[in-house]
């Protein structure tokens, strides 16, 4: 899988532009779904269904939106987040790998993006160290292990 380092300064001021244009056209459908890193969760679907179209996802503290980021389908049943958007003063908290274990432990199969920070590659890192990461021959996929089966 070939990545492409990105995500400067620019990038901040069109992602929080667009957070803040989706959180506002889109709350009315949206919902709470959970809490990650002491910041409500709220999303357009959960779990993501094809049919439903892309999911979005914000971090909502008292302010509002602090993170977003919308799920665009994979491969089979994989999905990539992109873009994946953390105001500056939120950054360094966990609130991306929260994010993402929330997700993976959901039951959603995910993959990197090809576009990452520095930050993003060594999130990846830590995450397939922590689920396993099988390669389907489109890349690196995380998911939750399966439950083990249960006896009488």
């Amino acid at each position: 899988m070939t990545v492409t380092l990105r995500h400067g300064p620019e990038d901040d001021v069109q992602l929080a532009k667009a957070m803040e244009s989706s959180w506002r056209a889109r709350r009315g459908v949206a919902a709470a779904i959970g809490v990650v890193g002491g910041l409500d969760l709220w999303a357009t679907s959960w779990p993501p269904a094809p049919e439903r179209g892309p999911p979005y996802f914000w971090l909502v503290g008292e302010d509002g939106p602090v993170g977003f980021a919308r799920l665009s389908r994979g491969p089979g049943d994989t999905f990539t987040a992109r873009p994946v958007f953390l105001r500056p003063e939120a950054r360094g908290r966990g609130l991306g790998e929260a994010l993402y274990r929330f997700l993976i432990d959901g039951g959603v199969a995910m993959r990197p993006d090809t576009e990452q920070s520095a930050h993003a590659q060594r999130l990846w890192e830590k995450l397939t160290a922590a689920y396993g990461a099988e390669d389907d021959g489109d890349g690196p996929v995380a998911r939750a292990p399966a439950a083990a089966p249960r006896g009488p």
